[in-house]
């Protein structure tokens, strides 16, 4: 959320000018130098104004004058330097203390400016956009208290003023009051129904809050009394994206687009909206455009290479990673991206170079180690994998997906032993992971071991994921390998209804279907199965098996 902003342009723009007697020759340039500001001519304005404060070094409104035409051209530091000059000269002058006040914060120098404005409300206590401006300076500093006690004290002189109610609410935000900022904020609406930056940031409020039915309710409302304000649109985009609702937040992008098609941030997130919408094409379109106007923005080029990816072209895909400089802090990840894209196109000695070069580099989190275990997997190099996460857990010996990762490594290699020790580590370090709880109870009734801790260890995982489909799915397996098949239909039924689609899952269905002698439903279990194109040639060879055991049963 913005803050209030420097105001010292417009000071300098509305404030008057004393009329203060001065040598002739120094109110000649002073004209002269109006003269060219009107004419849009700031160098000369600025020349004919230091020409006057040399002739007349004493004339505050000189300085003044100076600062402003200073800031104009971007010298920040002339600005300050004339602007300190100005309230040297006239220091019960509060307009040059405001000036200083409005200057400093650009300089970065918030006790100065905060010191400088209470100078100038002291001396005119009454001067609303004083306070206002101090207000802002008070929220920026986290000096909540102050400007609360500010602002009502100026909101007991004039209890309509919806600026108040609205730095009063801006202070609430500050300091994470949403309640009270809703309430200030609607109380500025109320004196002020149709007032932007009210609307917009009480949406914010309601984001904060969660509520964003409410946040939706207002952006769309500031839309359709200015359909051309960029902010809430984008905010609306972003609800609608956070709902995954694609669709309507692409629609509010591309209004964006019409609006401001230069606007690299906003072209990268329809990029990646036409991504999830496997509009790759569009996709494509969009990172191209941002790496046309900005060549080195690196994330922008990954997304293109997935988009190429997706779309059916890993070559052109593995050319757009390559692209990506050693030095990016996204080339580790385009190094693993490439790894796995070498790896499905059955490039492993590529595969394995692009892993090597990416495990050489430091790593700044453990996913780059889970990441290259899990194509070592995919590869069955399993003492890589294996290895891989050993050296993880030495950088991060407290995480628990390096020891889930291992695990699973040690699992699928054969040796249950060491499996069932990583898992025990990882619930050391999260007794409520509910994956590895699971993974120890499926795993020991998978080989019909240790029935009932299996039983209560898959139980406590249900307790944390009650909705999980495969965790569901190792209590069904465990009842029907102690044989309460009542007990496993029921639950891999349900299995089935939270994991859709999922071969393994309907086979335990299938299995479960025959213990209890309905063949039919069993074979309508496998077929679906085997319909899914299961992966692992193994469970596709099982399950032709039993479909061929079953084949005089019609399936329902």
């Amino acid at each position: 959320m913005r803050w209030f902003l420097p105001c010292a342009l417009l000071i300098l723009s509305c404030a008057p000018v004393n009329k203060v007697s001065r040598p002739e020759s120094s109110y000649a340039h002073f004209l002269q130098g109006k003269l060219f500001l009107s004419e849009g001519n700031l160098d000369k304005a600025v020349d004919e104004l230091e020409r006057a404060v040399a002739l007349d070094p004493k004339s505050p409104d000189l300085f003044f004058e100076l600062a402003g035409l200073h800031l104009r051209k971007g010298n920040l530091s002339k600005a300050l330097e004339a602007a300190k000059k100005a309230a040297e000269l006239a220091p019960s002058d509060p307009k040059t203390h405001f000036l200083l006040g409005s200057l400093y914060p650009l300089a970065g120098n918030m006790d100065s400016a905060v010191k400088e404005l209470e100078t100038a409300l002291a001396l005119s206590p009454d001067n609303q956009e004083t306070a206002l401006y101090l207000s802002s300076q008070y929220i920026q500093k986290g000096d909540f208290g102050k400007s609360r006690e500010l602002l009502k004290r100026f909101l007991s002189k004039e209890p309509d003023s919806f600026l108040i109610y609205y730095f009063l609410a801006r202070t609430e935000v500050g300091d994470k009051n949403y309640n009270k900022a809703e309430s200030f904020y609607k109380k500025a609406l109320e004196i002020n129904p149709d007032w932007k930056e009210a609307l917009v940031e009480l949406g914010m409020v309601y984001e904060m809050q969660n509520r964003l039915d409410k946040a939706v309710e207002i952006y769309e409302k500031v839309l359709s009394l200015f359909p051309y304000h960029l902010v809430a649109r984008e905010r609306l985009g972003s609800i609608h994206l956070s709902q995954n609702k694609r669709q309507e937040a692409l629609k509010e992008f591309q209004v964006m687009e019409k609006l401001e098609s230069g606007n690299l941030d906003l072209r990268v997130k329809m990029g990646l909206l036409y991504l999830e919408e496997k509009n790759y094409e569009k996709s494509i379109e969009e990172f191209l455009f941002v790496l046309s106007a900005k060549p080195d923005l690196h994330q922008a080029r990954y997304y293109l290479a997935i988009a190429y990816l997706e779309g059916g072209s890993p070559s052109q895909a593995l050319e757009e990673l390559n692209r990506i400089p050693e030095d990016s802090p996204i080339h580790l990840d385009a190094l693993l991206q490439a790894a796995y894209i070498h790896y499905k196109e059955e490039h492993n000695d590529a595969a394995l170079s692009a892993l090597q070069k990416a495990l050489a580099k430091p790593a700044q989190s453990p996913e780059p180690y889970n990441m290259a275990a899990s194509i070592y997997r995919e590869m069955k190099k399993y003492p890589e994998a294996i290895q891989t996460l050993k050296d993880g857990i030495q950088s991060f010996p407290q995480n628990e997906k390096l020891y889930y990762h291992l695990g699973v490594s040690y699992d699928q290699s054969g040796n249950l032993e060491e499996c069932i020790k990583a898992m025990d580590k990882v619930l050391e370090i999260n007794p409520k992971n509910a994956d590895a709880l699971n993974y120890i109870g499926y795993s020991f009734a998978d080989r019909g071991l240790h029935l009932d801790k299996a039983e209560q260890m898959v139980k406590k995982a249900l307790k944390i994921k009650p909705e999980d489909g495969y965790i569901t799915d190792s209590l069904g397996w465990i009842y029907f390998k102690k044989g309460l098949i009542k007990r496993a239909v029921k639950e891999l039924e349900r299995a089935v209804q939270l994991a859709k689609d999922d071969p393994l899952i309907l086979e335990h269905l299938g299995d479960a279907y025959i213990k209890a002698q309905r063949k039919s439903d069993a074979l309508e279990c496998y077929m679906k199965a085997l319909s899914l194109e299961p992966k692992e040639e193994d469970v596709k060879k099982r399950l032709e098996e039993k479909v061929k055991d079953l084949a005089p049963f019609p399936a329902n």
